[in-house]
């Protein structure tokens, strides 16, 4: 499954929002059998999470790529 998405605002809030975006989604998930999401937790930045891209220019979400 891959999203693609740009945005050319970059706003603190954004990414806020899309940390909590991410972790809503992986709530709603109710198998990850290769553990894709399990490093999707406050100890590193959502952008450092596996299967997540994000933009250089702004910081936001840009791709997800849950493919194991």
């Amino acid at each position: 499954m891959s999203f693609n998405s740009e945005s050319a605002t970059a706003a603190t809030s954004s990414n806020v929002s899309d940390r909590l975006a991410l972790l809503d989604f992986k709530r709603l998930i109710t198998q990850d059998p290769h553990k894709i999401m399990s490093s999707w937790n406050d100890s590193v930045h959502f952008c450092n999470w596996v299967g997540v891209s994000c933009s250089s220019s702004n910081g936001r979400v840009v791709t997800l790529n849950l493919e194991s």
